[in-house]
């Protein structure tokens, strides 16, 4: 609750002056998992604001993606819930080329062999249209 990410904007109904109460709401498409701090601020016209009370929300998802071992020197096993089924899986190297690429057919525990990869750091991405993981990996021979 300490450092917050701009989320978005909602303005006010009419000319946003009402004496009537007014409702408003918004919904965060990419929540970080677990626990995460939100707070209103509300901006009047003439530029004041305030902010409301910090709450604190908490994620739970069945959803994982898991690939190890980290570092890797041969081969990558990538393992993944059944919502990543039909998903893609890329290899990305530093420079954002993609160097492996395959797809989750089912619910998947398999490896990925990086033989020809050559030492560095890369990123595993794993998407399955709705959801996307990210997850930095290290490669030494």
């Amino acid at each position: 609750g300490v450092n917050f990410e701009f989320l978005t904007s909602v303005k006010a109904f009419g000319n946003g002056n009402s004496v009537t109460k007014q409702i408003y709401n918004t919904i965060d498409e990419k929540p970080y998992k677990g626990v995460s701090y939100y707070r209103l601020k509300q901006v009047d016209k003439n530029g004041d604001f305030k902010y409301a009370k910090i709450v604190a929300v908490e994620f739970i998802s069945n959803s994982y993606v898991n690939v190890f071992p980290n570092p890797a020197s041969d081969k990558l096993t990538v393992s993944a819930s059944e919502d990543f089924t039909n998903a893609s899986v890329r290899i990305i190297n530093s420079l954002g080329a993609i160097v492996k690429s395959n797809s989750l057919l089912s619910s998947f525990n398999g490896t990925i062999d990086i033989t020809d990869l050559a030492n560095g750091v890369y990123y595993v991405i794993i998407e399955n249209g709705e959801a996307s993981e990210n997850i930095k990996i290290s490669i030494q021979k």
